[in-house]
């Protein structure tokens, strides 16, 4: 009766719990199928659409100039010994270079690439000549007003720099190095990966606006700081982060001609070089002037019949009015050109810079809007969201690192009505308190370690400089003239 009930298969008659158990073990024993590779990509898979629009003078592969992987299953991956901006003041030479040897070579000495205008500046508080920006010292707690100088001049001058992408205004980001200039500009203000041989206005501004010259062109003159001059009710944010009057642009400017139409590549990067062997640079009666015209022209003069003309970088062409008035001929090469045809020009007078350690920022309120990003963030921050960021810090536009302290910036007063003259040599000529500059710093505690310290050096108050705010000459020219005869008249 026993065999009746056996079984050859050993399972039978086990519980069916113990079934369960048992064949849940030997699934687990069974070797895991082999699990795909992640697929392999390339730079245009993940960025496709910065490069749709690449132009057809760099269609090479993205490793030529950027490094890192050409196939690889990560970003991580694909990233190593990535070069993000191969076109940075540091790199240009090596990558740019390889094509634009001449360019990249004489750029490296022209005043973008340089501290030329800032040395004068350094030495009038005593700093010493160094080689280039990069090698600003590093002043985290000055010892002299030099120190202090160069602390300013790394972490608060050269932010609209080419070692820095500008700041996070709607128009004033921007590439490094040669990208600054050459890379396309977008509508809303950034930028593609479209290299462009000739800059527009908008890549000049990006950097020259403010109480610059190029801002002036366009007719801008910046508001005062203080929150009472800020415009109310304004739907959007201003593109270059402190709100401008709107005044009278240079007439070229109407007329339809672009910044490089006068300044071109020539003057810009440093490869023209003039008779005497000086750099060649834009000049009123280059253009105007029909003694010179007939002797050489600039680019884009040709004369048509018994006059001239100018064919602008985008192929308009407009007649070119030369010297005809009798004041031309009274003053010669006594008065410079603007001394009667600038309209209006900057006159910010008393140019306060003050390095704020203490903790105490709702004191600054007046100097809320500073025109650099990251210090509005913060007083409004402050002010109006009534926050504590913390102790004031400020960040080095050439490593990114934050450093104890803000600079602020204050004016005595910002005027455009009232034209400057003096006379430079034998040239009657427009000036503007360019170097009218004080230097303050409270530490931590709120002490004035240095107070109102002013420049000194070779640095003069009344800097000469070309308004480009070009019109036509009005009634008021003579009186011009006549204030500064009876000033000189009077010093003597």
């Amino acid at each position: 009766m026993m065999a009746k009930f056996c079984s050859a298969n050993p399972i039978v008659g086990l519980p069916p719990l113990l079934i369960g158990v048992l064949f849940i073990s030997l699934c687990a024993c069974q070797p895991a199928p082999e699990q795909a590779a992640p697929p392999l990509k390339t730079c245009r898979d993940c960025h496709a659409a910065a490069l749709r629009a690449q132009d057809d003078s760099h269609q090479f592969d993205c490793q030529v100039c950027h490094r890192g992987v050409v196939l690889a299953s990560s970003s991580d991956a694909a990233h190593q010994g990535l070069v993000a901006w191969p076109a940075a003041p540091d790199r240009f030479g090596e990558y740019c270079g390889g094509c634009h040897e001449k360019e990249s070579s004489a750029a490296r000495k022209s005043r973008h690439f340089t501290l030329a205008s800032y040395e004068k500046f350094r030495a009038g508080y005593g700093g010493q000549a160094v080689a280039d920006m990069a090698a600003l010292p590093i002043c985290q707690q000055p010892r002299n007003v030099a120190e202090l100088a160069d602390d300013l001049v790394r972490r608060r001058c050269l932010r609209c720099h080419l070692a820095y992408q500008g700041e996070a205004y709607p128009a004033t980001r921007h590439g490094l190095g040669c990208a600054a200039c050459h890379f396309e500009r977008l509508r809303d203000g950034g930028q593609s990966h479209r290299f462009i041989a000739r800059p527009s206005d908008g890549h000049c501004l990006a950097c020259h606006y403010g109480n610059r010259v190029g801002g002036d062109y366009y007719g801008l003159f910046q508001h005062d700081l203080p929150p009472e001059y800020k415009t109310p009710f304004m739907r959007r944010e201003a593109p270059y982060g402190i709100e401008s009057h709107q005044l009278i642009p240079d007439i070229h400017q109407e007329r339809g001609l672009f910044c490089i139409d006068c300044h071109r590549g020539g003057e810009l990067m440093a490869t023209a070089v003039g008779e005497k062997g000086k750099e060649e640079k834009a000049s009123c009666a280059a253009c105007h002037d029909a003694e010179l015209l007939v002797h050489r022209r600039p680019a884009g003069v040709s004369k048509n019949g018994d006059a001239f003309i100018f064919t602008a970088r985008d192929g308009a062409i407009h007649p070119l009015p030369t010297l005809a008035h009798a004041d031309h001929q009274r003053y010669g090469k006594t008065v410079a050109c603007q001394a009667c045809h600038a309209q209006w020009s900057f006159d910010d007078q008393g140019q306060h810079f003050i390095r704020v350690d203490a903790d105490d920022l709702d004191a600054w309120r007046p100097l809320s809007r500073q025109g650099v990003a990251e210090l509005d963030q913060m007083m409004e921050s402050v002010i109006v969201a009534e926050k504590d960021p913390g102790p004031p810090a400020m960040s080095d536009p050439f490593t990114g690192e934050k450093r104890p302290g803000v600079w602020l910036l204050a004016y005595g007063q910002r005027r455009w009505e009232h034209i400057r003259l003096e006379r430079v040599g034998e040239l009657v000529t427009v000036v503007r308190p360019l170097n009218d500059i004080f230097l303050s710093w409270l530490d931590v505690e709120g002490v004035a370690r240095f107070d109102n310290r002013p420049l000194a050096g070779e640095n003069i108050l009344f800097a000469p400089y070309t308004p480009h705010t070009t019109g036509a000459v009005g009634m008021f020219r003579q009186e011009r003239l006549r204030r500064i005869q009876l000033l000189e008249r009077d010093q003597r």
